[in-house]
């Protein structure tokens, strides 16, 4: 599960696995976006806090449902270690009961 850019820790894979298939396909296009430094400096919030390991700042992406939290290395890799879907029954995406 990985691009030439974009890794995922074995976490996220677990966290990927176990996602329904059509929510992957949504959590997929998310990930593939990563990998593109724009989209990236122009979307990411600041969580305010360093790895553990490697002490770099970690970032993330809410795009929709999908919740990413990453790392930007010096050698352009960006490395996935957390990635969630927003519960559909909070707002925005709560059912709307007839």
């Amino acid at each position: 599960m990985q691009s030439e850019k974009v890794y995922l820790s074995l976490r996220a894979i677990d966290e990927f696995r176990n996602l329904h298939p059509e929510d992957a396909k949504t959590v997929l296009g998310v990930l593939s976006s990563l990998g593109d430094d724009d989209y990236r400096s122009k979307n990411k919030y600041d969580l305010y806090y360093n790895d553990e390991f490697s002490n770099k700042p970690v970032w993330a992406i809410v795009e929709g449902r999908v919740f990413v939290s990453f790392l930007e290395l010096e050698d352009g890799t960006v490395r996935v270690s957390h990635l969630s879907l927003i519960s559909k029954f909070r707002i925005p995406y709560r059912p709307q009961w007839g």
